[in-house]
């Protein structure tokens, strides 16, 4: 499948933030640190360059934002990602940050960790310092488990930002106002994140409905393990944006809550899989 050809006005960002070195081998994955200057906190992140990615030469990529689960890191999702976008079909720069166990993609109320304003720094230090545009057609925003609940809730708040978005069977998305303290998640938990009623996905989405839908119907895509937990929330959450008037695609897979597993087996079993999606929608190293 081709790449999207279309491409908006090209920006460029100034350098932002203290950084490490930016210095590491084509087509594997590093780890950096920066001070963030909106969440006044480090950002710790993995950046994984493809194969072909010439600090020197003039070439820019596309970037796919990948937020990682509630028992991961960056680190992992850079490591999963790495062997199979560097394929010949995906030539993208995969990035994601450490946002914290449990955090849901969301500044906690005591401030400790910024997890949603970490994003902001991170997307403006990778805009920054790697061979990319800042602008939507260079931009995919994508999570498995807690990191899809981030990534559609990151995606549903500016989706004029980015080319698409993919999630791997996200959890608790259904919510129009999420359960009282301590039915689903923990009670300190549900307080710490406080406002809840206004950080699920579902609710961003019917508050951004027009905008949303402006996207176009291939916008969004979804893929969910038959045994997985959390594919209820899944059907639940489709089934409430196709009653709504949104167009999506869902897929299903054979597989239980891992994410090696998920991008193997949607390869596997859908005519259309996660490198096919991507790579139509983002436009192409130029």
């Amino acid at each position: 499948m081709a790449y999207a050809s279309s491409l908006a006005a090209r920006s460029t960002v100034k350098a932002y933030g203290r950084q490490s070195a930016l210095s590491h081998t084509a087509g594997t994955a590093a780890a950096y640190s920066f001070y963030g200057r909106l969440s006044e906190q480090p950002v710790d992140c993995n950046i994984y360059l493809p194969a072909s990615y010439n600090p020197a030469g003039a070439v820019r990529f596309p970037v796919i934002y990948f937020c990682h689960g509630a028992a991961s890191s960056s680190a992992i999702i850079s490591s999963a990602l790495a062997s199979r976008v560097g394929s010949g079909i995906v030539q993208a720069i995969v990035v994601g940050y450490d946002a914290g166990e449990q955090s849901y993609y969301h500044d906690n109320v005591s401030g400790s960790n910024k997890a949603r304003t970490k994003f902001a720094d991170f997307r403006n230090w990778i805009e920054a310092h790697f061979l990319t545009y800042a602008d939507p057609a260079w931009r995919a925003m994508c999570g498995f488990s807690m990191g899809g609940f981030g990534a559609l809730t990151f995606a549903a708040d500016a989706p004029e930002d980015y080319a698409c978005c993919q999630v791997f069977a996200p959890p608790k998305i259904d919510w129009a106002v999420p359960p009282p303290p301590g039915s689903v998640w923990t009670a300190d938990l549900v307080a710490d994140l406080a406002p809840v009623e206004s950080m699920t996905p579902y609710y961003k989405f019917t508050q951004n409905a027009a905008r949303i839908k402006a996207r176009g119907a291939g916008w969004l895509r979804m893929v969910c393990g038959t045994g997985d937990g959390g594919k209820s929330a899944c059907d639940s959450f489709m089934s409430k944006l196709a009653a709504d008037g949104f167009t999506a695609t869902y897929e299903l897979t054979d597989n239980a809550h891992n994410l090696g597993n998920y991008l193997d087996r949607d390869v596997a079993m859908n005519a259309t899989d996660w490198k096919d999606f991507l790579t139509a929608k983002l436009h192409a190293p130029a």
